[in-house]
């Protein structure tokens, strides 16, 4: 005679046991459930490149006062006061031209011109160059590219200036000394206390006094820097490249989610059916 207890399912699993059931259901239909991983990280993969914010690139320079600085304060160039025209020499043609060139893919000048914002941070001596990628633009290169041409174009016509300026020095000078030596030989072929004696030695005065001058503005020009500044970061992009987590993440949700789905259902019709893994009929059933 069967007892209640004997009447109880053998199968009453343990967590373990339907786990293993649960996987010897669904293993025969892994082609399924790899398909649908496939499709859940080519999916989201696309969304995120789709819906992604503009991959950018920035960097940061540093601006150093230079002699050829039209807005600085003093003659050689110690502090800086108006980064706004610094601003604009970044994005000026020649320097636009220059890292065009750089690049040397085919990228035009226009095309960095309007890929690329300069900003001044507040109470700093710096530029910050952003590159907004898209349109065959190259963000962190090109930005490099550019940051390195203002720079180069910052020093040339640093030292375009000071040698303008010393060419049109050593002009005055020679200038001051024709005018010296005829003071001086003025002086010594008038007579003392003549009117032309007292002319010549004025010009005289006159002409040592501006040769002075200019050999301490010489002397000053010959110490100016032409140091333009330096790269302080370059390039960095923002922004994403290549999504790798996403994908991931649509892997497993497309993996997981037709998992329970499918997984459930295949499990419980083959429960119903006496096909699942291990599984045993009723004691006291006879066997079909």
């Amino acid at each position: 005679m069967s007892t209640t207890a004997d009447m109880k399912p053998d199968n009453a699993y343990t967590a373990k046991a339907l786990t293993r059931e649960f996987v010897a259901t669904v293993a025969p239909r892994w082609r399924r459930f790899l398909a649908w991983t496939v499709i859940g990280a080519v999916v989201v993969g696309v969304l995120v490149f789709v819906l992604r914010p503009p991959v950018s690139s920035t960097a940061t320079v540093f601006v150093s006062p230079l002699e050829a600085s039209p807005f600085s304060p003093d003659p050689r160039g110690q502090t800086l006061t108006n980064l706004e025209t610094e601003a604009q020499v970044a994005k000026s043609d020649a320097v636009l031209e220059k890292a065009a060139a750089t690049l040397g893919d085919g990228t035009s000048a226009g095309r960095l011109g309007n890929a690329l914002t300069v900003s001044i941070p507040p109470s700093s001596q710096v530029l910050e160059l952003k590159v907004a990628g898209g349109a065959g633009v190259d963000p962190t290169a090109a930005v490099d590219a550019v940051a390195a041409a203002y720079l180069d174009v910052r020093q040339e016509s640093a030292v375009n200036s000071v040698n303008s300026r010393a060419e049109q020095i050593a002009g005055a000078q020679a200038e001051a000394q024709k005018r010296l030596a005829r003071a001086a030989k003025a002086v010594s072929e008038s007579s003392d206390g003549s009117a032309a004696r007292r002319v010549a030695e004025q010009e005289l005065t006159i002409a040592s006094s501006e040769l002075a001058t200019l050999g301490t503005e010489q002397a000053d020009l010959a110490a100016a820097s032409t140091y333009p500044g330096e790269i302080l970061n370059p390039g960095t992009s923002s922004g994403l490249g290549i999504p790798w987590a996403a994908i991931l993440a649509g892997a497993v949700i497309g993996f997981v989610v037709p998992l329970i789905i499918y997984g459930r259902r295949d499990f419980r019709e083959a429960r119903s059916e006496g096909r699942a893994w291990g599984q045993q009929p009723l004691a006291g059933k006879p066997d079909s």
